[in-house]
Parts: C-alpha cells; structure tokens; sequence
C-alpha cells in the first residue's frame, strides 16, 4: 500500500521591527537580551537592507507592502500638497495608489492577516483582517472586517502610545509601550486561530518610538530606565519566539523557518541636533513671506523660490505649479544646482549636515513622479531635517536622542543573498512562496 503525505499548503510569517537597525540587534545578540532571536538567526540570512526614502514609516511601509517606489505608490511623506495650492493634507491609505501584497495574494483565492501595518488607516477591504497601524485614529475604521471590533475592544487594544504625554514623561512612555506591546499579542491570539490565513504580518511599532526617546539609555547602565530599556527588547524577544513557534508548527517545520521573515523598515542612530531647513532657505534670500510671523506656507511670497516640507522634501516654487509661484521652468535646473551646491558645504561645529541631495529623477520612477518634491535632502547621522517655517533658529536640540537612517535596517529569511537588500524588494520575494 502506498502512503501519500499531506501536502503542507504554502504560508508565511512576517515580523516587523519598526526602526530596530542591525547593529543594535546584534549587540543584543552578543549581551544575551534577545537570546531566542539570536539562536533563530543562526538557522537563516540575516542581511542588510536599506530603506526607502525619505526613511519615514509612512514612506517605507507603503514602499514594502507595495513593492514599489514612492514614484509608483504615491506616498512621499506623512503629508503632501493639495494641487494648485498651499494646502497639506495628511496622507492615509487612500493615497497609496497600486495594490498592496495582500490585495494580489487575494487576487490568487489566498487570505491575510495584517496587524498594526503603518500607513493602512482607514482600513480597506480584503480577503481576510486588518488592523491599521501608526496613523490610524479611530479603531472602528481601523479594523476590517468589522466584526472584530468589539473582540477587540474587550481586549482594551491600543492602535499606539500617547506620544504627547509619554514625550514629557518617560515612565508613561514605557507603561505605554507595554501596553501596546500586550494589544499585539493580544491581536495574535486572537487571529492565529479564528482565521484561515496564508500570509499572517505583525508590525510591532513601540520599538520605533522608544528609540526616538531612549536612545541614549540602551547601552547606559546608569541611565534610570536602562533596566526597564531592556525588559522591554526581552519582551519583544520572547513574542517573536512564540510566533515563530507557532508558525513552525502550524506548517510542521519543527526546526526550519521556511516562509519565515522579519525585517525593520529603516535604521536608527544618536540624534545631534534637528536642523530647520525653511530657516536656511530664508537665511539664504530663496524663502520670504507675507507676515513676519508665517502660521503655514499659504504665506508664502511670490519672491519664494523654494520651500521645505518634513523631512527634507525642497519643492521650487514653480509658475503655474503653486498659486503664487515665479520660478519659470527655464530657472529650475540652475536653482536646483545651486541649492544642492550649497546644502552640501553646510556644516554645525565643522560636522558636514548634509550627506546627498537627490533630485527626484535620480531616486524615483513610475508615473507619479512629478508629484514627487523636486529635491530631497538625506542628512548625515545625527541632524534631522525638520520643515518648520517660524523657528528661528537653524539648528536647535530636542528632547528626543535618536533619529532615522536610511541605511541599517535589515531582513531575516531563511534564503537570502549575501549583498544588501532594498525594502522594495521584499514583496517580489513573499508573493513567490505562492
């Protein structure tokens, strides 16, 4: 008689560590915090990737659940200007203007599971879940499909922190981080289960905010909340275990992390100073205004040649672009040069500040890039380039110690190769286990 074994169907896992870099995770391989992490990294590739740009949440989440470019999703910033005008709107799901992996699995008969996915609010239809991660303000339009809602709810689940109120009180930031924390493994019991699903992602987002606040405590004994710092990376190393776990034996793999990834989205580095590049423009005759005291850039003057957007996106004030633009197309390319010029001689205490200035056909493609910002400025490590047009300082502290890189991220798989990824790239690689 002739036995025929089960065929297992194809599945993935996907663990997101916003904004954890590589080199800090491999510290904390070497101290023993994130031990299960570190035993699991030994069986795959564990590998550099680098991040969209600008390296922002919104920017590099939309580029990996895209697989494309912010010149083909559309998404370049947390927020954007309306046409023909002044105006910034908040940028949201509707935004992102290709389908996402989950829509093409969905297209194939395959079901999701999305949980706490940045820049997915309001939750859209799929075939499966999804709960909508950083940017999401109202979790009865965060959720899809609406019947878990009140599962939810009974569970006390928190979309995020109350960043104003842990911002001025480190210990509400750490409660709340593990609240969160808890909200996601909640969120994992919860669906593990209850839903049929072939790709099953969990983006876990407290790691981003804590190292934006308590950068400077990770590897500082004497810092009062270093103990409680690396509690919360145990924590996390314990859940990624328990996923993993259950992944292996979901897909009776016992040892092997087949369809297994987890990833960041960018990487993270000490924060020096914030530098207000509008205060620079305005230093240098390219920026004025109407009012002495500008509330927003509809007060910007026909004079202006160019502006800032968060975080260093340049746009030139062009004719028939914006309302009260002068700069003819003729004038664009040289304006361009000089600004780049000399944004690349800037220096702080006779620290370079900026690393490159792209132009937005070197880094974008797709047919939306002419809405893109005609430069975006990529600092060095350690200034972080802020928008801001009535500060006026041009470089000034903040509270908080760490900032995003657009390099150090990284990806774990059990097949990857050896040289650096892009974040792009990583959707091609998931939809092929399908």
């Amino acid at each position: 008689m002739v036995l025929f074994k089960k065929k297992i169907k194809p599945r993935v896992c996907l663990i997101g560590l916003d904004g954890v870099p590589l080199s800090m995770l491999k510290h904390f391989f070497q101290k023993g915090i994130m031990p299960e992490f570190a035993e699991l990294a030994l069986q795959g590739s564990l590998v550099p990737m680098s991040s969209a740009i600008p390296e922002i949440s919104a920017v590099s989440w939309t580029s990996f659940m895209t697989g494309t470019n912010p010149g083909t999703h559309g998404v370049f910033g947390f927020t954007d200007i309306l046409p023909q005008s002044y105006e910034l709107k908040y940028m949201n799901f509707n935004d992102c203007k290709v389908l996402t992996i989950w829509d093409r699995l969905g297209s194939l008969g395959k079901r999701s599971v999305i949980i706490n996915q940045p820049a997915t609010y309001p939750a859209r239809k799929l075939s499966g879940v999804l709960i909508s991660g950083f940017g999401a303000s109202d979790l009865f339009k965060a959720v899809y499909p609406a019947k878990y809602i009140r599962p939810l709810r009974r569970r006390d689940y928190q979309i995020d922190i109350v960043q104003i109120r842990a911002s001025e009180d480190y210990q509400v930031l750490m409660s709340d981080l593990k609240r969160t924390l808890q909200s996601r493994k909640d969120a994992v019991d919860l669906l593990w289960t209850s839903e049929k699903w072939d790709y099953f992602e969990l983006i876990i987002t407290g790691t981003d905010r804590l190292l934006h606040y308590l950068w400077a405590a990770l590897d500082d004994q004497d810092h009062p909340l270093y103990p409680e710092v690396l509690a919360y990376f145990r924590e996390l190393d314990q859940l990624i275990s328990d996923v993993v776990h259950r992944f292996q034996k979901l897909t009776n793999q016992k040892e092997t992390i087949n369809g297994l990834f987890i990833l960041s989205d960018h990487g993270f580095c000490t924060l020096e100073h914030e530098v207000y590049l509008n205060t620079w423009l305005k230093n240098e005759g390219l920026l004025s205004y109407s009012r002495d005291a500008p509330h927003s850039l509809l007060d910007v003057s026909p004079e202006t040649q160019a502006f800032i957007l968060d975080p260093g996106r340049l746009y030139i004030n062009r004719k028939g672009k914006f309302p009260r633009g002068e700069v003819r197309e003729a004038q664009v390319e040289k304006i361009k040069k000089q600004i780049k010029a000399k944004l690349m001689t800037l220096e702080y205490d006779q620290k370079k500040v900026v690393q490159n200035v792209f132009d937005k056909s070197e880094i974008y493609s797709g047919q939306l890039v002419e809405q893109a910002p005609d430069l975006i400025i990529e600092s060095q490590p350690g200034f972080n380039m802020k928008g801001a047009l009535n500060e006026p300082h041009l470089f000034k502290g903040t509270s908080a110690t760490g900032m995003h890189t657009g390099a150090g991220a990284f990806c774990f798989n059990d097949d990857l190769p050896d040289e650096s990824l892009h974040i792009d790239q990583l959707a091609q690689k998931i939809l092929r286990y399908f």
